[in-house]
């Protein structure tokens, strides 16, 4: 095959002419087409960074808010726990002193019950000792004792006159003898053993300074005095015998037995924060203890009259 020039250079005209075509109707748009190609994913890889970007932060911000719930809630819930465990332990505080308080107030309330039993005891026991000496001194009264008896009334009944604070003493009896009088009420005196004349005019004028001449005076036995007499002025009482002042002795021993009790429980200190409350109940208890020795009294003292001018006389 023979080379042609002419053939060759027309072809290298053609491929450059074909180059030259292909360049600027064929190739330029394809670049054209795959720049902007090229430029879209890269806008589209842009957004989508930035989507990314922002679903991270949005994911970064929900973590954080899920975190700071999870540490609000755990924060709760460690002071509803605290709360829990103090008010838990202000409760077993508070039953601890309730259980406290309701034990001292059991020991108060047995205290005062056991008190209020020996003082029972105590009165029964002065009772039978009261009937025990009043058994044994009615064997032994006799005429001659209440003429001692007597003789003895006389004596401080005239020392009781003499004395500054007579009036004082002797003026409840004067009005009780001026009612007697004008309610015209006799006005009794009774002895274990008849008085005679004598013994009877003589207490009348020792009684001058009391009762004046129109006094209605009545003489009447009463054995259960045992020795010695007693004048009866209305509801007042004038006289010595052996049951008045029996009954007053054992009363007196009552009372300072009660007395000598009630200062040794004064004497034991107390809790200041239970003190009111443990008084409310030795209140109520001494009100029960106080309530029994009304029974008491009504039982083992006879209706006295309510004063014995001479057995104070007599204590002096």
């Amino acid at each position: 095959m023979e080379f042609n020039t002419s053939t060759f250079i027309l072809e290298i005209i053609n491929f450059l002419v074909l180059m030259w075509v292909l360049k600027h109707f064929f190739y330029r748009p394809v670049l054209d087409a795959l720049e902007k190609r090229r430029a879209n994913i890269e806008q589209a890889t842009l957004k989508a960074e930035e989507l990314n970007d922002t679903a991270n932060g949005l994911l970064q911000d929900y973590q954080n808010r899920l975190d700071a719930w999870q540490q609000d809630k755990q924060a709760l819930r460690d002071a509803f726990l605290q709360e829990i465990e103090a008010e838990r332990a202000q409760k077993m505080q508070k039953l601890q002193e309730d259980l406290a308080l309701a034990k001292e107030r059991s020991a108060v309330i047995q205290k005062h019950e056991q008190a209020a039993l020996v003082k029972s005891t105590q009165a029964h026991a002065h009772q039978l000792a009261a009937k025990f000496a009043a058994k044994l001194l009615k064997g032994a009264a006799c005429s001659e004792m209440q003429s001692k008896l007597f003789e003895l009334f006389i004596a401080q009944l005239k020392t009781l006159q003499q004395q500054t604070h007579a009036d004082s003493v002797l003026r409840p009896l004067r009005q009780a003898c001026q009612k007697s009088v004008q309610a015209k009420t006799p006005l009794k005196v009774q002895s274990a053993f008849a008085l005679n004349n004598e013994q009877q005019q003589q207490l009348q004028h020792a009684l001058g300074g009391i009762c004046d001449d129109s006094t209605n005076w009545v003489f009447e036995e009463q054995a259960t005095l045992l020795a010695g007499l007693r004048i009866c002025l209305g509801d007042l009482a004038l006289g010595i015998n052996l049951q008045d002042e029996l009954a007053g002795f054992a009363n007196l021993t009552l009372a300072t037995t009660v007395n000598d009790s009630q200062d040794k429980s004064q004497d034991k200190p107390q809790d200041d924060s239970n003190t009111a409350e443990i008084a409310e109940s030795k209140g109520s208890s001494q009100a029960s203890q106080s309530n029994q020795s009304k029974k008491t009294n009504d039982v083992t003292e006879p209706k006295p009259l309510t004063q014995t001018v001479l057995a104070t006389s007599v204590a002096e």
